[in-house]
């Protein structure tokens, strides 16, 4: 991986950013001198000052016309300005594909890898297309086997609901918190989009991502339950996942929009809801999480709504070889339905021009108080 580095403001600064590269490097990965042709830049800003502030906007703008013309892959800033206003810059600048926090520039390499890992399952399933007609055209006759265990409901609801509920109370009463303030924290997480990279661990701590880990668990069980359905390896290993991005984006109020639009293409269309495909795309659909957070739970209906079909005819061309085959059907509907939805609701929420990024987004620091009332 080519990696370059923008270093803005002080001298320390500069000494962070020689850091991080040196982290970079000794993973093994290239240091270049210029974003254009970089498979991700980093940009290290300051923002105690106004002049720096625009000028770390100034700069997140260059690079993203950059990304725009196809000459740079990701985008990750980090520094003064993201520590201060991280969920701004995620919300404002959907150009940047991450942000990291001051005390966070050790962990460089690791977010770095994960910004390049985050579509693995589009990617993998592309490659599945392409590898099995080369199989099957060298004589390779790839057959679907499939094995689905029935029966097993009560033990693993037994399982799973001890796990989220020690989960959920640990998060509460074990975490080094108050519970009031961890009770804050999740409700300060549930207002995120849960826009990769959505690092909830660095952004909230233990306690609430543990309470989100829970509620979300529960919640993919109920649904599993209360549609028909059989908890089994793959459906535990959907719930599991969702379990697991509980502290990478997913929360309740953007899976549950996603699972209710599954739901409902499977009382409308010609399936039946309790199928295994379905209930696999009820879980592994929640990877459109994004879509409900950013532009709001209709969509989010509408988002699982398509891939409930779209993911039963994703697969048929791989023939079992790809495992994520909701990875790739969610890769290939966010690409469809990004520029769509935000074409069709721009005149709702009217994106920022450039000059006004600085302005509009970052200088409200102070509360606005509104006038006094007028007395009659």
């Amino acid at each position: 991986m080519k990696v370059a580095f923008v270093s803005l403001g002080c001298a320390k600064n500069l000494v962070n950013t020689e850091q991080m590269m040196a982290l970079v490097r000794s993973a093994g990965h290239e240091i270049t001198a210029q974003p254009e042709g970089a498979d991700a830049a980093v940009l290290n800003t300051c923002g105690f000052i106004d002049s720096a502030k625009s000028e770390a906007i100034q700069n997140i703008l260059e690079l993203a016309e950059l990304k725009k013309e196809g000459k740079l892959g990701k985008l990750l800033v980090t520094g003064c300005l993201s520590q201060r206003y991280q969920d701004e810059l995620m919300e404002e600048l959907p150009e940047v594909d991450g942000v990291m926090g001051t005390g966070s520039y050790t962990e460089i390499v690791p977010a770095l890898e994960e910004l390049m890992d985050r579509d693995m399952g589009f990617a993998c399933g592309l490659l599945a297309m392409i590898l099995v007609p080369v199989m099957s055209s060298m004589g390779a006759n790839p057959t679907v086997a499939h094995h689905w265990a029935e029966g097993y409901n009560l033990h693993f609801a037994i399982f799973l609901g001890v796990l989220c509920l020690g989960l959920t109370v640990a998060g509460f009463f074990f975490s080094g918190r108050p519970a009031w303030a961890a009770w804050a924290g999740y409700r300060r997480l549930l207002r995120t989009t849960g826009r990769a990279p959505s690092d909830y661990l660095r952004m909230f701590g233990p306690a609430p991502v543990l309470i989100n880990m829970g509620v979300n668990g529960l919640i993919g069980m109920a649904f599993i339950l209360a549609t028909g359905g059989d908890l089994n390896g793959p459906t535990l290993g959907g719930i599991l996942t969702i379990m697991g991005f509980s502290a990478f984006g997913k929360h309740a109020r953007n899976i549950t929009p996603i699972m209710l639009g599954v739901v409902i293409g499977g009382v409308f269309m010609h399936f039946d809801i309790n199928q295994s495909s379905v209930q696999l795309a009820l879980l592994f659909g929640t990877t459109l999480a994004p879509i409900s957070g950013y532009f709001g739970w209709p969509f989010g209906i509408v988002a699982g709504f398509l891939h409930s079909s779209v993911v039963l005819h994703a697969g048929t061309p791989v023939e079992g070889i790809n495992l994520y085959n909701n990875g790739f059907s969610g890769g290939l509907l966010a690409i469809v339905l990004y520029p769509i939805i935000s074409e069709a609701i721009r005149h709702h929420r009217p994106g920022l021009q450039d000059r006004d990024y600085f302005d509009d987004t970052i200088e409200h620091d102070e509360p606005l108080v509104p006038p006094p009332a007028r007395r009659k």
